[in-house]
């Protein structure tokens, strides 16, 4: 019998065990810092809050723009190795070619990141302030 091989883990910052899932779309995982996470204010505070879209089957993650991004969209793997994308056409492309998948729609996305930014600026500037 062989041994069972898990595939290795993505790197840091498209690692989904880092995060949690908050909902689905289109068989995309969208997955955000719990809300007790340090990393969740502190990243906000900085400008550097975002979302990941992480597609399970494939093992493929996308970070929404923030400042950690140089305000691009950034995939991994693509070509063994995150690569980011000025908008959501030229992601949508670079995935479709390299993956063979579809993203969700950009309207559905952009609504899930409008709740889930209003739902961090109601955070309390300390985390044990609550």
């Amino acid at each position: 019998m062989s041994p069972l091989i898990l595939p290795q883990r993505p790197p840091p910052p498209h690692d989904p065990t880092e995060r949690v899932l908050v909902t689905r779309i289109d068989g995309w995982q969208v997955r955000d810092f719990a809300h007790d996470d340090e990393r969740l204010a502190y990243f906000a505070a900085r400008g550097l809050g975002h979302l990941q879209l992480w597609h399970a089957s494939r093992g493929v993650s996308v970070l929404t723009p923030s400042r950690l991004t140089d305000g691009r969209y950034e995939a991994f793997p693509i070509a063994g190795w995150k690569r980011r994308a000025d908008d959501w056409q030229a992601l949508s492309t670079m995935l479709r070619a390299s993956h063979g998948l579809a993203l969700p729609s950009h309207a559905r996305l952009r609504a899930v990141e409008r709740w889930f930014t209003r739902l961090r600026e109601e955070l309390p500037a300390d985390p044990d302030a609550a």
